[in-house]
């Protein structure tokens, strides 16, 4: 389904119990609305690079995005992806990163074991925070 997408569009817009649905919006390319069976609406973004399709969820409406944000969030991954980048594998390199709670683990584990009791005791307690 294709249209621009407003939030009239957005607020009307039903969800399939038998598949997603998607609506791509007229005016920018690449950039929809998808309402999953459970009527979650997300927006994603959706681009080609070196001849394969990528689809990138940017956010659930009125959660983390409102519609005016998803739109200019559309537009700065579509300028990433003209500059070469590409915003999928970049999300997906950033949620494989290590946490901080990774980083107290690997120091507690490897450091702080070397030291004495009170010392470790005093990192763990620091690391609960």
């Amino acid at each position: 389904m294709k249209g621009k997408i407003t939030k009239r569009l957005v607020d009307s817009v039903q969800s399939d119990p038998d598949r997603d649905v998607l609506v791509w919006d007229t005016e920018l390319s690449g950039f929809g609305l998808r309402v999953s069976r459970g009527g979650v609406k997300s927006y994603v973004f959706q681009y080609k690079r070196h001849g394969r399709s990528a689809r990138l969820t940017l956010g659930e409406h009125g959660r983390d995005l409102t519609l005016e944000a998803a739109r200019k969030l559309a537009v700065a991954r579509r300028l990433a992806v003209q500059a070469g980048g590409d915003p999928a594998k970049e999300a997906k390199a950033a949620a494989a990163a290590p946490t901080v709670r990774d980083l107290a683990d690997r120091y507690l584990a490897e450091h702080a074991a070397k030291r004495s009791a009170s010392t470790r005791r005093a990192a763990e307690m620091l690391f609960r925070l």
